[in-house]
């Protein structure tokens, strides 16, 4: 039966009067103007309205079957049928009035002391509520008990059918826009909607479903923007014209006003131009005619396809010149602002986040006693995807996408041979091997991987994060596959650079950290190191960009190394080496090629027979001993000390001593053979001219 058609208020006497109809009026006046009124509500049954409901369902409807069940119940129990069967009765009220083509949602019931705002509807036991205060009911709705399930909200919008979009579709993207002016024309035109639903249907099972969505409804959100930039335009043209629909932007004759509304719209009240949002436009414009091309063609409309194919041809002959000052300021301020020195990280700034992220993991999981709840859940999770997110230089999304199962794999070493494990011979290999864990996440393409490095200080607060008991005090959802899951029953997980910003201020930095800056930074040193070309390729796979990316794009352009090597050869074609060579220290930076010529020349040092022995403690006694100041201006920096403890790695024995040969030459000179630490078949010769008592202790060097 049609609700709200006929209304009845019951008497004392349990005879039923007639009331006003509800569609006019939400409660029923008494006559005594003394009491507070008691609201009528709909039975599930017949329809009727009536103040009490229970009384009306228990005398009428005795002869139910789901009626006379309650009614054998305990009171608490029976108490919930009852409220089930109220609440029963506004869902079926509410979706009559929701059918309707033009639906007034002010005359929609919701449960009682929800006050005006507006409403929404538990997934699970159906009740209205204010979208505000809901939160409090899912708590502790009784439809979740003895189920996984948890309540969720849903718009009231939803209850009316529409065939063409899916629910999910509705729920996750359409629901979730604000209502603004924008949000509201989304919803409310069908061409936005189905370019919307095209794109979304081909991320639905994807693993980056989340980052997918948000950039989703940010593509949304901008298309909206610029028709209603577009309408504007419209509206100034002589005479003036009016627009329906979003389709007709995409059309041969609009293409210059379409040119006018985006200017119109990444124009700031500066005059200045917002650049990457110009050329984000490019982009969203090109991807919305493939779409829904693609979209007239399966719905065998193919004049609406045709003429999409025009428009878009005519856009890619004009971008060229319409987008190329936006596009070419992008690649300019990419190049020469966010590549400059000034803009890597500090290594005190890393340090400080560092430890503060391993005091924070070790301080939360100490405890393996003390329930945890969501709050200190969610701090624990930020710690260890700040430290894996740094500790990789991974872009944010990537570890915090690690699910429960590629953790497993992680923890069973189920990516390790063990047999050519037993083959390893490096002590700090195998070091490295005992204390470090690898996973393998799913990229967004199938066939590729991106691996993970997990160190041995995330174990502990990984297995309390991945731990099935305190997932549940967390409020995690039982479905949730991911590793470092949202709290409050979500199915999606973290956002990581979210994570590490969070990390950020409570550390004290004066700057958030984001992956650029962070890949910017470990390229840029690991360009200086004397790395391999494996072992730089390698390198270059775990960032998930090829060598080029990593010199153009990441890495400080080489201006040191280009002012010793290049301008060294220029000015000694002017003859100006003696005078460039020397630094503000006293030291001659050309000391390394002259002791090359002058020493081989002059004693033949290259093809001399040298008696080493190996080094020990009443050796070279009147050697100087250098301050770090000393190292850093013979090196030209702190980047080649840095590799010094992997030089010496190689010459410690299996006992642990220190082994090193080294020759004396002269009073002066000493010559040292050197262990290459990419292969072992390799040895340089290093020679040193050294002084005892004086400013400059280190006179002139030489390494093959």
């Amino acid at each position: 039966m049609k609700f709200g058609i006929q209304v009845y208020q019951e008497s004392s006497s349990g005879n039923t009067l007639p009331v006003e109809d509800k569609t006019t009026e939400s409660t029923v006046q008494k006559s005594n103007t003394n009491k507070k009124s008691r609201p009528s509500r709909p039975c599930p049954f017949c329809g009727t309205f009536a103040s009490r409901l229970t009384e009306h369902i228990k005398r009428k409807h005795k002869t139910e079957e789901s009626v006379r069940v309650a009614l054998e119940l305990p009171k608490e129990l029976k108490d919930r049928e009852f409220q089930r069967f109220k609440r029963e009765g506004i869902f079926k009220f509410n979706s009559d009035i929701l059918m309707d083509d033009n639906p007034d949602y002010n005359n929609l019931l919701n449960e009682r002391k929800q006050g005006s705002e507006t409403l929404a509807m538990c997934s699970l036991c159906k009740g209205f509520f204010s979208k505000k205060i809901i939160c409090r009911h899912k708590i502790k709705c009784v439809a979740a008990e003895n189920t996984a399930d948890y309540p969720s909200t849903c718009s009231v919008r939803l209850l009316r059918s529409n065939p063409a979009f899916s629910n999910s579709y509705r729920q996750e993207i359409l629901e979730c826009f604000q209502n603004t002016k924008i949000g509201t024309l989304i919803r409310s035109d069908e061409w936005i909607q189905r370019y919307g639903y095209f794109s979304y249907k081909n991320f639905e099972g994807s693993e980056k479903k989340m980052e997918k969505r948000a950039s989703l409804m940010a593509n949304l959100r901008r298309l909206a923007h610029l028709y209603l930039e577009f309408k504007k335009v419209l509206a100034t043209v002589d005479p003036p014209i009016t627009s329906e629909s979003c389709s007709e932007m995409f059309n041969r004759d609009a293409v210059e006003l379409v040119q006018d509304a985006i200017i119109n719209m990444t124009t700031r009240d500066d005059n200045t131009v917002k650049d990457a949002l110009k050329k984000n436009m490019r982009y969203l414009i090109q991807d919305v005619c493939k779409v829904m091309r693609a979209n007239y063609l399966l719905s065998k409309e193919d004049d609406k396809a045709d003429e999409m194919s025009k428009f878009l041809t005519i856009m890619q002959t004009v971008w060229p010149s319409f987008f190329a000052a936006s596009e070419e300021a992008c690649l300019k301020k990419r190049q020469s602002h966010l590549r400059r020195p000034e803009r890597l990280l500090l290594e005190e700034d890393l340090a400080k986040l560092r430890d503060y992220s391993k005091e924070a993991m070790e301080q939360l999981a100490s405890d393996v006693y003390e329930i945890m709840e969501y709050n200190k859940y969610s701090q624990l999770r930020d710690a260890v995807v700040c430290r894996l997110t740094l500790f990789n230089a991974r872009r944010g999304g990537e570890p915090s996408r690690l699910t429960l199962k590629e953790w497993n794999d992680a923890l069973s070493e189920a990516w390790i041979d063990s047999g050519k494990v037993q083959l390893i011979e490096d002590a700090i290999e195998k070091k490295l091997l005992c204390e470090t864990k690898i996973a393998y996440i799913h990229a967004s393409k199938v066939a590729k991987l991106v691996p993970l490095l997990i160190p041995k200080d995330c174990w502990k607060a990984m297995s309390i994060l991945t731990d099935v008991d305190v997932r549940r005090g967390a409020d995690i959802n039982v479905k949730n596959k991911f590793a470092f899951p949202n709290t409050k029953h979500s199915l999606n997980h973290a956002t990581g650079w979210t994570c590490v910003s969070k990390m950020c201020k409570k550390a004290g930095l004066e700057r958030s950290i984001n992956a650029t800056d962070m890949r910017h930074y470990v390229s840029t040193v690991y360009s200086l190191l004397d790395a391999s070309p494996l072992d730089r390729e390698m390198f270059f796979k775990h960032l998930g960009h090829s060598k080029n990316i990593n010199e153009n794009v990441y890495q400080c352009p080489p201006a040191l190394k280009t002012i010793t090597t290049v301008g060294k050869f220029f000015n000694s074609l002017e003859g100006n080496i003696e005078t460039e060579g020397c630094s503000d220290d006293g030291y001659d930076d050309s000391a390394e090629n002259e002791i090359g010529s002058c020493f081989q020349d002059e004693n033949n040092l290259a093809r001399r027979r040298s008696a080493y022995r190996k080094l020990d403690g009443e050796s070279l006694q009147d050697f100087p001993r250098l301050s770090l100041d000393i190292l850093r201006s013979i090196t030209l920096g702190v980047y080649q000390i840095k590799q010094a403890p992997n030089y010496a790695r190689e010459h410690i024995s299996e006992e642990g001593n220190f082994d090193l040969l080294v020759c004396k030459e002269s009073e002066s000179l000493l010559q040292v053979k050197i262990q290459s630490r990419h292969t072992k078949a390799a040895v340089h010769t290093l020679w040193i001219d050294y002084s005892c008592g004086t400013d400059l202790p280190i006179k002139r060097w030489y390494c093959t």
